[in-house]
């Protein structure tokens, strides 16, 4: 962000999700920071190195001033463009969707489908208690695959109305490149940065 100036895009995620979703985060930075502004997110404090992909803000980096987590949370949801949620089921991340709810305007914040219907309700209960609410999906709605795999997204109208857009499901035979993935996702965005003023280009 000392290089780039542009507004940042913030990744919110549960930190267990690095683990699966090592890709597409490196895929979200390459997209986020090419067409929209830095992709940066807080790192775990148990990290010994940070992950590929986000630039992390950690402790360290905030605390100086007597800023703690939460309060460094909220000033970067009011600075950013963008919010990208990765679903998850923690306290954290239930908190900061209700930040979300409060200060972002609603086409700013993006949920990026991942995992299991299974993992999708549980996600969709904590979101509802923060006032986040997201609609009831079945398989059909989605081609659920790996939980590393995002499936397609959720946008949001001007009244937070949700809407829900499917990636078309993959069969195992189907190109799952890395290049592949970020075609799909700059397909996906592209509706949604527009509505921001931001031209995403197809590849």
């Amino acid at each position: 962000m000392r290089k780039d100036k542009r507004a940042p895009v913030l990744y919110l995620r549960p930190f267990e999700a690095e683990t699966v979703l090592t890709v597409q985060e490196r895929v979200l930075a390459r997209i986020m920071e090419s067409e929209v502004g830095p992709l940066v997110a807080v790192g775990n404090p148990g990290d010994r190195l940070p992950h590929l992909g986000a630039a992390r803000f950690y402790e360290r980096d905030f605390s100086g001033d007597g800023r703690n987590w939460q309060l460094f949370m909220r000033e970067m949801l009011l600075r950013a463009r963008l919010v990208l949620i990765a679903p998850g089921r923690t306290v954290g991340l239930a908190w900061e969707i209700a930040q979300c709810r409060e200060v972002l305007a609603p086409q700013r914040l993006v949920v990026l489908m991942r995992g299991s219907p299974k993992a999708y309700s549980a996600f969709r209960d904590i979101a509802a208690q923060a006032g986040l609410m997201l609609p009831q999906i079945s398989t059909s709605d989605f081609g659920w695959s790996a939980e590393s795999d995002v499936v397609g997204l959720i946008t949001f109208g001007s009244d937070w109305s949700a809407n829900l857009a499917a990636f078309p499901p993959q069969s195992l035979l189907e190109d799952n490149s890395v290049e592949e993935q970020e075609r799909r996702l700059r397909r996906a965005l592209a509706p949604t940065m527009d509505r921001l003023g931001v031209f995403i280009r197809q590849t």
